[in-house]
């Protein structure tokens, strides 16, 4: 599973026509059905990093401190959820990573599969 990639950076709860918490089908625009469920795919802790240094120089740029930006790999926490169309079948499912940073700052990155 690899990172489902979108172009804001903006809180997760705004919806978007390409943000993974959207909670709309995207082919009919049915209000989709959100369940927790187990999580049983690892996760590729080097990915997320890579996938997060991308952004470094936005960091220096909106002054944080490295510690703010630096990740803690050790501290993360996963949630799995399913996202279901019951109108036109559709559905995706949803790994959200929580990664702490060194000091006071936590990290979210989203991982999706979804069927089209």
């Amino acid at each position: 599973m690899s990172i489902f990639e979108y172009d804001h950076f903006d809180s997760p709860l705004k919806v978007g026509d390409n943000n993974p918490h959207m909670q709309k089908c995207v082919f009919c625009q049915n209000k989709l059905e959100v369940f927790s469920i187990n999580d049983y795919w690892s996760i590729d802790l080097q990915e997320i990093y890579s996938f997060h240094q991308l952004g470094k120089s936005w960091c220096y740029e909106e002054g944080m401190d490295e510690e703010m930006w630096e990740l803690d790999l050790s501290r993360y926490s996963c949630e799995v959820y399913f996202h279901h169309c019951n109108k036109c079948g559709w559905w995706r499912i949803i790994k959200d990573v929580t990664v702490s940073a060194k000091v006071w700052q936590l990290w979210q990155f989203s991982m999706a599969q979804q069927v089209y």
